[in-house]
């Protein structure tokens, strides 16, 4: 009987081992073409916490068997480098010059919550704004009424889909913004835009990004959102968006001579083709300077890093921060980046005085 036992869970060991091998080749794999299986990326982390489960039980009964899941957790700590971090042990001068870069979905300032409260939410972003100094906001889920102070960023970008003046997206900067603009996704009230950034005698084309969301409500119930199949349809869906939107993104980033920034919420994780699409070329500020998990987002208490400051690398980043506190249902993050040299990228025309678009507050 021990020993029926034994193999049985043994079975499940291998099930579990075997799913989190696929997880290996996700960011490889196009949604596209394996839409079921990409729905795995947002399962890497229990299936980690598993096999390290069966591992420990296999060790203590001192059975040969654990070598499965300790060998796979182990390369799972290798391959998906942005997982955890504990933090760079290389000093940078605090004085250095850099650019504050802070990325927020402020989830429509709280405006459709049960129970708003506007000025509470005023009152937290002049705290971390005063706390923070950013010198650039990226903010997703813009929303145009609103009572938060942003008067220390006279130059930005704020744009609206049409006809959608509800959602939007915008870009606040203490420097001037030279050429803006908008990658109009289609068939969704998502965007993402872009501002080119005059720091000194460099310009930084900074992309504000906000891929398809998954459409979940973590607050309803399954059945009120069509049940297990119902939410695995929707995500299937958006997964294959975020991989027409990604490569939008891509492409008009390619056309560019411009070093750039992509930051903003992805709505996937680190173990996703659309991260791995996105980070192609680029230095993730969290893998750089961030320490632990990083967690940007609970899924009913399922903690997940879904936002993301992506880097050119002819830029440094010199520090990287997670806020905790955070009146929306996602928390900002903020990298300071340096240029590490001179590079030739010429500047817009007109671009010294330029503000981008309208003041809208």
């Amino acid at each position: 009987m021990v020993r029926l036992l034994a193999q049985f869970f043994f079975g499940l060991n291998i099930a579990a081992a075997l799913l989190l091998l696929v997880c290996f080749f996700l960011p490889f794999m196009p949604p596209s073409e394996f839409a079921q299986l990409t729905l795995l990326s947002l399962g890497v982390m229990p299936l980690i916490i598993i096999n390290t489960l069966f591992a420990v039980f296999w060790m203590v009964n001192w059975d040969k068997r654990f070598v499965l899941s300790a060998v796979l957790v182990l390369l799972s700590l290798w391959h998906f480098e942005g997982l955890y971090q504990f933090g760079s042990s290389e000093l940078v001068p605090q004085e250095r010059t850099g650019l504050k870069i802070m990325s927020y979905n402020v989830h429509l300032f709280s405006a459709y919550d049960h129970e708003p409260n506007p000025e509470i939410v005023a009152r937290d972003i002049k705290s971390l704004l005063a706390k923070t100094e950013p010198d650039v906001l990226c903010l997703q889920e813009y929303y145009l009424n609103h009572g938060a102070d942003f008067s220390a960023y006279p130059y930005r970008h704020i744009y609206f889909k049409a006809p959608n003046k509800v959602l939007g997206h915008a870009i606040f900067s203490k420097y001037p913004i030279g050429e803006t603009g908008s990658l109009e996704f289609r068939n969704t009230a998502n965007n993402t835009i872009y501002a080119d950034v005059i720091f000194g005698s460099d310009t930084l084309r900074i992309y504000n990004v906000h891929m398809q969301s998954i459409g979940v409500v973590p607050q309803r119930s399954w059945e009120l959102q069509g049940g297990a199949e119902g939410i695995s349809a929707r995500m299937e869906n958006a997964f294959a968006q975020q991989e027409e939107q990604v490569h939008a993104l891509k492409e008009h980033r390619a056309a560019s001579a411009r070093p750039f920034v992509v930051a903003g919420d992805f709505n996937n994780t680190v173990f996703s083709h659309t991260y791995q699409q996105l980070k192609e070329g680029l230095n993730d500020a969290f893998y750089e300077r961030g320490s632990g998990l990083g967690a940007t987002y609970e899924f009913n208490g399922y903690p997940m890093r879904i936002d993301y400051i992506l880097t050119d690398p002819k830029w440094e980043v010199t520090s990287f921060e997670t806020m905790e506190q955070s009146f929306s249902d996602h928390r900002a993050i903020m990298a300071k980046i340096s240029p590490v040299a001179k590079h030739t990228a010429s500047q817009a025309p007109g671009a010294q005085g330029k503000t981008g678009s309208q003041d809208l507050n």
